[in-house]
């Protein structure tokens, strides 16, 4: 049959539908359909060339559609339209970031989830302030933004070159309106919607977040106040009704106060706002500077947007977006189907193209790289002790809130820290420094890692009792406050001493009131009574691990503090010497321990050492133990600076020089100790020890720290270090000051 007479490949709408579409349908999903839809959904959290890249490719154009139809939808959340529940019942369940927009059951009142982990993030805290930085130049935020349009009509651009050889070439004579006019359309609709999505849940997620912040700052206040709550006033409801609720409530009779608690939006913050709160919920007026403060934290015009406008107007633009998109992937298939029958080589390029581009999105994907990244947009920071005016005093740590509310922070961390100086018996000399070095370690954690202060059980002196340590310990596989792989830290500052027996040798922690003395010949049941063994301490954590958590760091500044969970065996056994009787392993005639606590050096311990025929091998552990010394090592107190490891890991710790972000146990640790010899160096340039005589080898008296190594590569405390900020060029949107309840 001539082409003549051969009817025409039918094109348009029907044409498209009945054989374009379903000739690539089977490839879509490995072409990157799919990804679109959850990948532009999650830019804010991975990265702008998660959006950017994906109108690349006509593959991804139905990914896009879907995905923004769902945002669109969720977006509208009025009294008469509920968008979350409606597109709950009716089988669509939003990606990424929109999730977060939906509510936790189908109770239209019912917490959004962003609501319930925000709360759960700040449940512990007493809110102080919320500071706003609009949207101004410097914002992250807007800096982002900025990028991100530019990227995404940079990457949009090559969506028309599968187009360039298809058009010039076979469609040459057509129109402008039925070839270039339908790659475009589609282009820009696809880039509107990846750019607009970013914008609507931004938008969104800010205002919900800045209304629970408002919510528990308030419902604090209220509550510590003893003022009568509304019986509207529910924490299991949506923020934003309660507020509604509460600026029109009949009792609050003055307009101002009503303007004051009304539902301003991130972008309109009264000026007086703070103070009108304060006046009307404060029942002292002594105490008015207490309440919290709502606060913009621009100095420029206070209305600088509607917020509401603007989210009309994104959702207007995407919309447009879904419409553009879908008429132009529509007509891009009618533009391929429009080339002569006679003329394979133009649809065979343009497919190979697309492919192409589709591969190149996913690369890009496939990178990751860290500078599209989206900056934090809320931050926690914790008011320093002493503060005054309720959150004007001096920061000392933040830790930044992702975009999925889900940042790892301090607030499941517990910890039980044991410093003891006075021993109340005979058997041990007191220390200088356990009682204070104990206290700069719980200072750390609440004031640097921002532990929240009922979760640190400290222990000093009288109170660190055998029976109470190992009670506090064993408590936590118990308590209900410790969830599941949350992090524990303990930390041991006392005296340390070792036993040994024809088959082992066994390490003790020594307790306040342990009256019976470590004589070598007394029974070993009369020590086990007395003391706390090593192996009993692993025993715990072990409970602890098996019903909670492995997330255990154990940090021990005593004598033999390496030898913890170990056995220990001679060179040639692996046993102790069978003929070697009990004994209490002695000092080495060249070591007068006695003449360096002369120069105020005390050791964490009886003095004793091993024998050198004794080699000491970890087992595997839950715990990350960070020894103070080796096994058979001393742990010492210098003049004036206390236990050299304890200073010397919290100056690593604190150190700004540090690169926390990266930090492991190995660079902690080998910092920790590079800080202990350089410390050690400084005191034999001083006078004291000039004078000492008593010393036939100096250098083994250079503490040096041990630590589990097969924890070697792992991020310090599971990456904490890394969450918390410690630059101060980030610019969030908010910023939640507060303090422990």
């Amino acid at each position: 049959m001539s082409n003549d007479t051969c009817p025409e490949r039918p094109t348009g709408v029907i044409g498209v539908a009945t054989s374009g579409i379903q000739d690539v349908s089977a490839l879509l999903p490995l072409l990157g359909t799919e990804q679109c839809e959850r990948h532009t959904t999650l830019a804010l959290e991975k990265g702008l060339l998660y959006a950017a890249a994906t109108p690349m490719s006509i593959f991804g154009s139905l990914g896009l559609v879907k995905a923004g139809f769902v945002v669109f939808w969720s977006s509208i959340d009025t009294r008469w339209f509920h968008g979350p529940t409606l597109l709950h019942d009716a089988g669509f369940t939003p990606a990424g970031l929109g999730a977060l927009l939906t509510c936790r059951s189908k109770n239209e009142r019912d917490l959004y989830t962003a609501e319930d982990k925000l709360q759960r993030i700040l449940a512990k805290k007493r809110i102080h302030s919320v500071q706003v930085d609009h949207f101004s130049w410097e914002s992250d935020l807007v800096l982002w933004n900025i990028r991100l349009i530019f990227a995404t009509a940079l990457l949009s651009s090559f969506g028309l070159l599968p187009y360039v050889f298809l058009i010039t070439q076979t469609l040459s004579t057509r129109p402008f309106q039925t070839t270039w006019l339908y790659p475009i359309i589609r282009i820009v609709g696809c880039g509107t919607i990846a750019i607009t999505i970013q914008i609507v849940l931004q938008l969104r997620l800010l205002d919900e977040a800045y209304s629970r912040i408002r919510f528990m700052a308030i419902d604090r206040y209220m509550k510590d106040k003893r003022i009568h709550i509304p019986a509207f006033w529910n924490s299991n409801h949506r923020s934003k009704n309660a507020l509604k609720r509460l600026s029109t409530d009949s009792s609050l009779e003055e307009e101002g106060v009503k303007r004051g608690l009304g539902v301003w939006s991130p972008f309109e913050i009264p000026p007086d706002a703070g103070r009108i709160l304060e006046r009307k919920l404060t029942l002292d007026p002594g105490q008015a500077e207490m309440g919290p403060k709502l606060e913009s934290g621009s100095p420029a015009p206070t209305h600088l947007l509607n917020p509401t406008f603007l989210l009309w107007v994104c959702q207007a633009f995407l919309l447009i977006g879904l419409g553009l998109t879908i008429v132009g992937y529509i007509g891009c298939f009618s533009v391929v189907q429009s080339s002569p029958r006679t003329d394979s080589q133009g649809p065979l390029i343009w497919l190979v193209c697309e492919a192409l581009l589709a591969v190149l999105r996913t690369v890009l994907w496939a990178s990751n790289p860290s500078w599209d990244d989206a900056k934090s947009p809320i931050v926690s920071e914790k008011i320093a002790a002493g503060g005054k005016n309720g959150g004007n005093g001096d920061s000392n740590s933040s830790y930044a809130i992702n975009w999925m509310l889900d940042s790892v922070t301090a607030d499941d961390m517990h910890a039980v820290i044991i410093g003891i100086d006075e021993f109340g018996s005979d058997s041990f000399p007191d220390l200088k420094s356990c009682v204070s070095d104990a206290k700069s370690v719980k200072s750390y954690l609440e004031a640097t890692l921002l532990v929240p202060r009922d979760q640190v059980i400290t222990l000093l002196n009288e109170n660190a009792t055998k029976e109470r340590i190992i009670k506090e310990l064993e408590a936590l596989s118990q308590k209900a406050s410790v969830a599941q792989d949350a992090p524990i830290i303990i930390y041991f500052a006392t005296h340390s001493f070792m036993r040994a027996t024809s088959k082992e040798i066994t390490t003790y922690l020594v307790p306040h009131g342990a009256v019976t003395k470590p004589d070598p010949y007394l029974q070993q049941e009369a020590v086990q009574g007395a003391y706390i063994q090593y192996d009993t301490i692993r025993d715990i954590l072990h409970d602890i691990a098996d019903e909670k958590t492995e997330n255990i760091t154990l940090i021990l500044d005593t004598c033999h503090a390496g030898s913890l969970g170990s056995r220990y065996r001679s060179h040639s056994d692996a046993r102790m010497p069978s003929k070697m009787p009990p004994h209490h392993i002695q000092l080495k005639p060249e070591v007068n321990i006695a003449e360096l606590e002369k120069l105020g050096i005390t050791t964490r311990g009886d003095g004793s050492i091993a024998p050198h025929d004794v080699d000491v091998f970890h087992e595997d552990s839950s715990p990350v133990v960070l020894a103070g010394t080796s096994a058979w090592g001393q742990a010492f107190e210098l003049p004036h600076s206390g236990g050299l490891f304890t200073k010397c890991l919290l100056g690593t710790l604190t150190d700004k020089k540090q690169n926390f972000k990266e930090m492991k146990y190995k660079t902690l640790m080998d910092e920790t100790n590079r800080k202990m010899r350089e410390e050690w160096e400084e005191f034999k340039k001083s006078s004291e020890w000039a004078t000492l005589r008593c010393l036939a080898d100096p250098e083994r008296f250079c503490q040096k720290a041990e630590y589990t190594s097969n924890y070697e590569n792992q991020l310090v405390f599971n990456g904490l270090l890394a969450r918390r900020i410690t630059d101060n060029d980030l610019k969030p949107f908010l910023k939640v000051k507060y303090s422990d309840l």
